[in-house]
């Protein structure tokens, strides 16, 4: 597959880079429900309502969970969910013959992007190495098919920027504080 050009394609004010083959097909893709190649041992950025949410999913109470597996990181980054790297797939994920994901409701916010990723100026792209692990993309004619996807990843992407723009201010504050 050869790409001639990236397509620009705007989503409820997010910028979506669409790349279109030389024989005019955009890149498209589906999650293949059960697939599982996307859980991967990987550092996983999560938002404040993602450690609640798998807290709540999983039982565990809050200061033990966040101890045990959230990376703390300096602002303005996002905190990052350990996943033990000798594990060679995510913990979460079933390892029955559906291979579905156990706190799938309660999932990280990295895991609700793939296999996109962001940027704070709301640019969106997919992952460069996605396309070459999950079976999910294809081709197709019309970008409309993938809009409702993209209006999904493109509310979650704004979540993800609204906290890092208030870590960002928060940090910006903390070192104009320790300047007076």
């Amino acid at each position: 597959m050869s790409i001639h050009h990236i397509e620009r394609v705007n989503v409820d004010g997010s910028t979506f880079h669409i790349p279109v083959t030389t024989k005019g097909k955009y890149l498209l893709w589906t999650c293949l429900m059960g697939c599982g190649k996307c859980c991967f041992p990987r550092s996983l950025s999560v938002l404040p309502r993602d450690i609640k949410n798998l807290c709540d999913k999983s039982g565990l109470e809050l200061e033990p969970f966040i101890d045990t597996h959230i990376t703390k990181v300096p602002l303005p980054f996002m905190p990052q969910l350990s996943v033990p790297t000798n594990f060679e797939q995510c913990p979460h994920l079933k390892t029955d013959k559906h291979r579905q994901c156990k706190v799938y409701e309660a999932r990280p916010h990295s895991c609700r992007l793939y296999p996109f990723h962001y940027n704070p100026q709301s640019e969106v792209g997919y992952l460069e190495d996605a396309t070459k692990v999950c079976p999910g993309f294809y081709l197709g004619d019309s970008i409309d098919e993938l809009l409702p996807t993209l209006k999904e990843i493109a509310a979650e992407a704004k979540e993800g920027i609204a906290y890092f723009e208030l870590a960002t201010a928060k940090l910006k504050s903390r070192i104009e504080s320790q300047g007076t």
